[in-house]
């Protein structure tokens, strides 16, 4: 909207009525680069404290309980699935295998044994703390398997 006024020295000017919207459309530029700006910083600070640093914790399998021979099978350091088979003479014999794994990383240790008067504990230890344990008293059928995933 415009319209023609006469000055004090008669000329006439041409003034320009500016509506409240366009002045505003003016500053949104401003709020945009801000706006902009606030989300940035936003997600970084989201994406930062979603970084969790995984840390090494020492992991200890020990297999006991068992009177006779028995299979283990566990995943080592590497993520590789080991076999062995240990021969164990009395109930107080241990197999035990210990190493160094991130928080995050699957554990996994599973025995069998075959003599009916035998019997198998098997335990994770995380940190010097049991994680997970099973143990089986005369069943010869079934594996034995405790596994999981390194706690945070």
């Amino acid at each position: 909207m415009s319209y023609t006024d006469p000055d004090s020295s008669g000329n006439m000017c041409k003034l320009i009525s500016v509506h409240s919207s366009q002045m505003a459309d003016r500053q949104w530029p401003f709020f945009k680069q801000m706006k902009n700006i606030i989300i940035f910083f936003i997600i970084s600070i989201f994406a930062l404290s979603a970084c969790e640093k995984r840390e090494d914790k020492m992991v200890k399998y020990v297999a006991t309980d068992a009177t006779s021979d028995y299979t283990i099978n566990y995943r080592d350091e590497s993520g590789t699935l080991q076999s062995k088979t240990i021969s164990a003479k009395s109930a107080q014999d241990k197999w035990n295998y210990s190493f160094m794994l991130e928080q995050g990383e699957i554990v996994y240790l599973s025995g069998k044994y075959k003599d009916i008067t035998s019997a198998l504990k098997l335990i994770i230890y995380v940190d010097g703390k049991v994680y997970k344990q099973s143990n089986s008293v005369g069943d010869t059928l079934k594996y034995l398997t405790v596994s999981g995933v390194v706690p945070y």
